[in-house]
């Protein structure tokens, strides 16, 4: 759960605030958009439709964020520059937590084959 919160609290401190509304809409779009690896798979105008934008403030927010560093062009879409980082962090909170819940099962077998 911390690395949830993490991920957040940098999401809602991000610079990416201070941006147009429109290209903010594009770029959480973009985030939920994505596969898990970060990468996005559209043109500029499915990404306004998704977003609610005009398509010109599509095409404003996708250069924009690529100016600024958030996105990079891949071929058929963008990748979000910091969505490795993220998604590691999220994975290893995953491992963690079945790790967790497979502990508690092994205890609990233990203790029915005691009881017996």
């Amino acid at each position: 759960m911390p690395v949830y919160k993490n991920f957040l609290t940098s999401l809602m401190t991000s610079p990416v605030w201070e941006l147009k509304d429109s290209i903010l809409r594009c770029y959480l779009t973009l985030i939920g958009l994505s596969d898990k690896r970060g990468y996005v798979f559209c043109t500029p105008e499915a990404l306004a439709r998704v977003a609610h934008v005009t398509p010109d403030e599509g095409y404003e927010a996708i250069s924009v964020l690529e100016e600024r560093g958030y996105i990079t062009p891949f071929i058929d879409g963008w990748r979000i520059v910091e969505f490795e980082k993220v998604y590691t962090l999220l994975r290893a909170d995953e491992i963690v937590e079945k790790k967790k819940i497979s502990q508690a099962q092994k205890r609990y077998n233990e203790k029915e084959t005691k009881t017996l």
